[in-house]
């Protein structure tokens, strides 16, 4: 079975914003003088550098810390989301709780 990755906080942020803007990321990697490929990569790395945030940032039109907070929300909607999943399986399988009640 193929396991499937994780988008990183800077791949979804980035999505977002380009949907915003009607974007493609082959729009957005022309802008920044890139292929799409290369900018797909460089989205990809769990810690981004400052300069590509900046990069990418730049060619969307927003400013950094739009693009962090946006970072920081994705990876509270995916943290919330793990904790809903954790929920599910302790109610479905009660066996599966790691919480001892005395």
């Amino acid at each position: 079975m193929k396991k499937t990755r994780k988008s990183t906080p800077l791949e979804v942020a980035v999505k977002v914003c380009l949907v915003r803007k009607g974007m493609s990321l082959r729009e957005l990697a022309k802008q920044m003088d890139t292929s799409h490929q290369y900018l797909s990569h460089k989205m990809k790395v769990q810690a981004p550098t400052v300069e590509t945030i900046q990069k990418i940032s730049e060619a969307l039109g927003v400013d950094v810390e739009s693009l962090k907070r946006q970072m920081v929300s994705e990876v509270r909607h995916a943290e919330i989301y793990q904790r809903e999943l954790a929920c599910k399986a302790l109610i479905t399988d009660p066996a599966k709780s790691i919480i001892e009640l005395d």
